[in-house]
């Protein structure tokens, strides 16, 4: 073994025992009653097995507003195998999770290869991957059962991009099957959530900032129509579901959605950098009828100072990747496009915006490593590094605690009465 693939073996065992270290004690965690493990997962459709009738039921059936197919067939499997026992639905979350962690770790290592020192690649694959694997935001999505199709739909979301980057290798054999493996992991992924409509344009992002092809070539744009074939077809079935709720819970003017979009983006980078005050429900910010109070507009500050950011990196390809890469997959959650949900801003919104932010981070302090010449300063930025990410581990650790049972989820009687409020409004309009 040479020492290229022995670095990435390693790095790999790492990510993985580190990952299952942090999230392990999950396995022994029970689903959550009076909320959406109660109804999402446990359920007739689950319980009725791998039937042509079932099937077909669930594959054209919205259920509470949703459609997740590909996800509600995964509870069907789980509970084909280990009943209700919650520690095989926590087990699958986990194990998707460590999964996303490893293709994550191998896409950003490819990505930088073409036009990077292979050890230089390793090593911010490496921390790209490991805040994305132990960071507290993801939580909510790896601990909460109910919340496991963003996990599942990130797995086939993240297996698309791979392939897809392994496709556009000239010397690669068997290139069209790469291309057909990733058109069914992108429909296996928008089945699970509808969010994952981004892939096509996460996909050009990568054409032009990464593998820096010729975006005035056509045939770029040729490869991608299946891929948009699948996105609008999803996108037109998210529409006719969430056409009656838009219109009798959201209401916002284009204004309030404007502050509601600084603000939630606002959060999000802050939450991807020091993530403090994270919570499972956190509610609306104000009522569509009201108006945002004057400090609320100053978060509108923050499209100047972004766009002055990209300006700046305009010719740092990878930096600039990261960042886009950051907003655009949040784009679809910042109340630009009117959400029926009347929340402002959930935690697992930021799973594979994650990815963005860790890249930054990682480019950053790789570089930064590279031009101190003293080794004492190198032996602080790695303390420092060290410090940063063992705090994200011991929160993450802890954190998972609130997802250990109904009790413990109502701790916060807040957040769990808003929670339950919402619920019987959603209700309400099914």
């Amino acid at each position: 073994m040479n020492s290229r693939k022995w670095i990435n073996a390693l790095f790999i065992s790492v990510l993985a025992a580190v990952t299952l270290i942090v999230f392990y004690q999950i396995l022994g965690y029970s689903f959550l009653y009076r909320v959406d493990d109660s109804w999402m997962v446990i359920n007739k459709m689950t319980e009725s097995g791998f039937t042509r009738p079932n099937i077909q039921h669930i594959l054209t059936t919205v259920y509470y507003g949703q459609y997740s197919p590909i996800n509600q067939l995964y509870y069907v499997l789980l509970f084909q195998i280990g009943r209700y026992d919650a520690s095989w639905f926590h087990g699958g979350s986990l194990l998707f999770h460590m999964l996303n962690v490893i293709i994550v770790y191998r896409l950003i290592f490819l990505l930088l290869a073409r036009n990077t020192d292979g050890r230089k690649s390793a090593f911010i694959a490496f921390f790209t991957a490991l805040i994305f694997a132990i960071h507290p935001a993801q939580v909510e999505s790896v601990a909460w059962i109910s919340a496991s199709k963003i996990v599942l739909g990130g797995f086939f979301y993240l297996a698309a991009l791979l392939l897809y980057v392994q496709y556009t290798n000239p010397g690669a054999k068997g290139r069209i099957l790469y291309l057909i493996l990733s058109c069914l992991c992108t429909l296996l992924a928008m089945g699970c959530k509808e969010q994952f409509v981004t892939l096509p344009g996460a996909l050009l992002l990568i054409d032009w900032l990464v593998l820096k092809r010729k975006m005035a070539n056509w045939k770029i744009y040729i490869d991608k129509i299946p891929y948009i074939v699948i996105a609008l077809g999803m996108t037109w079935i998210t529409l006719q579901i969430n056409n009656r709720s838009l219109s009798d819970i959201v209401n916002y003017s284009w204004t309030n959605r404007l502050v509601l979009g600084c603000y939630s983006l606002v959060y999000y980078v802050r939450t991807s950098i020091i993530p403090w005050d994270l919570t499972y429900f956190h509610g609306q910010l104000f009522k569509s009828e009201e108006s945002p109070s004057i400090w609320l507009w100053l978060y509108v500050l923050v499209i100047p100072i972004l766009a002055g950011i990209i300006y700046k990196l305009r010719k740092k390809p990878m930096a600039l990747f990261s960042i886009l890469f950051f907003v655009y997959h949040l784009l679809l959650v910042l109340h630009i496009i009117p959400l029926p949900r009347m929340i402002t801003i959930a935690d697992r919104y930021i799973y594979l915006s994650l990815i963005g932010s860790g890249l930054l981070i990682s480019i950053g302090g790789v570089k930064l490593y590279g031009h101190i010449r003293t080794n004492w300063r190198k032996s602080l930025l790695l303390f420092m590094l060290f410090i940063y990410l063992s705090g994200l581990s011991f929160c993450t650790y802890h954190y998972t605690h609130t997802w250990k049972n109904t009790e413990a989820f109502k701790q916060n009687r807040l957040n769990f009465d808003l929670l339950l409020q919402h619920k019987s409004e959603q209700e309400k309009l099914e």
